[in-house]
């Protein structure tokens, strides 16, 4: 039987699954940016964390890029939990290549 956490974590993504399907492209994709932008200030190890990286990869890199790292993993997530709802061809953006790549695969 699953934990009490377990059966939370689930319950937290099928409803954020949800939400993420009943919003259109066009608000889901805005909102995941600006949540997972505002995470940063929220999140200060994982924030330290992503500033010691572009600091390695740019380092000239500052807080617009820090920032930028979490709007990019919250845009990331709300596609992800969209996914369920999704049909190729249906709106989402940079999919050419996987519809090109179906017929091969099945």
């Amino acid at each position: 039987m699953p934990s009490a956490r377990g059966r939370l974590t689930t319950i937290a993504f099928r409803a954020g699954s949800r939400l993420a399907q009943a919003l259109p492209a066009s608000v889901a994709t805005p909102v995941g940016r600006v949540v997972g932008g505002a995470s940063a200030w929220v999140m200060p190890g994982p924030r330290r964390m992503a500033a010691r990286h572009q600091r390695r990869a740019a380092p000239d890199a500052g807080t617009a890029e820090v920032r930028g790292v979490f709007e990019s993993y919250g845009r990331y997530w709300v596609e992800m939990l969209r996914l369920p709802a999704l049909k190729f061809g249906s709106g989402m953006s940079n999919t050419s290549n996987m519809g090109n790549a179906m017929p091969r695969l099945r």
